[in-house]
């Protein structure tokens, strides 16, 4: 049955306003993505579509119920006014189609057995550069994101935005103790790999480690893990007259170089 909502001041709205904070993300499990392609994406994934709270629709969508795969979770779904969309989302143009997801719940020495590449967050800060590195490790064939605590939540709504979905097809692990990460990544056998001006490998060396750790830290301060814990550095050639890179760039660049031979023929 639909559920409709008239006013601003009913309960789901403010529990759905209050999740743009990352207190009441982190104490109802929840987060907000929105927009339709990623939201189909999610609808018609069975893996995913199963941590689904509720699909939120603007009046405006709500034909959208008459076809799959919005057909099928019409039991779950809210019906909100035009004029209640500011109150969950902040983004300018928004589509009117949102989805309630519960986070997926991982125990990294659990799943690490699981994984070959992995990217680490070390203190990035600005929401569109750890979205973007979230959905190019995605496309880089990454198997997990790990964002260390001193990064920006994995779920703000900036992030998640900026994952153009990616979020929800790889694995997350948010706000995780910098050296029991690395302690669980070394004695799974990784070799930890830390993003440097100067470092022992380029972008153009091969890299047959066949478990490897990638660590990103912010542009403006680095990385915040202390150097005894890398076990080699890695960098990436530029013109003289170049200080930087993007931090978004840079693990790109780095990502692709580590996988290189997943997409060689």
């Amino acid at each position: 049955m639909i559920k409709r909502i008239e006013s601003s001041d009913n309960p789901f709205i403010k529990k759905a306003s209050s999740l743009k904070n990352k207190k009441y993300r982190d104490k109802e499990n929840l987060f907000i993505t929105e927009g339709i392609k990623i939201c189909e994406d999610i609808l018609w994934d069975s893996k995913k579509n199963k941590y689904i709270q509720n699909l939120i629709l603007t009046e405006s969508n709500e034909e959208l119920l008459s076809q799959e795969p919005y057909a099928s979770f019409i039991n779950k779904t809210i019906v909100i006014k035009e004029k209640q969309v500011k109150d969950i989302t902040d983004t300018v143009t928004p589509q009117g189609v949102f989805l309630l997801l519960q986070k997926e719940v991982l125990d990294l020495n659990v799943e690490i057995k699981n994984y070959s590449r992995v990217l680490i967050l070390d203190g990035v800060a600005d929401p569109g550069n750890m979205g973007t590195l979230i959905r190019t490790a995605l496309a880089a064939k990454f198997d997990a994101i790990i964002s260390l605590k001193g990064s920006v939540d994995a779920y703000n709504p900036k992030v998640v935005r900026s994952t153009m979905g990616a979020i929800t097809k790889i694995d997350i692990f948010d706000s995780l103790d910098p050296l029991e990460t690395i302690s669980v990544l070394k004695s799974s056998g990784f070799t930890i790999f830390a993003a440097d001006l100067k470092g022992e490998r380029t972008i153009y060396d091969n890299f047959p480690e066949e478990k490897a750790a990638l660590v990103m830290g912010s542009e403006a301060k680095g990385i915040n893990l202390p150097e005894e814990n890398f076990d080699m550095k890695i960098t990436i050639p530029m013109n003289e007259k170049t200080e930087s890179l993007n931090v978004s760039v840079a693990g790109g660049l780095l990502m692709y170089a580590i996988n290189r031979s997943k997409f060689e023929k």
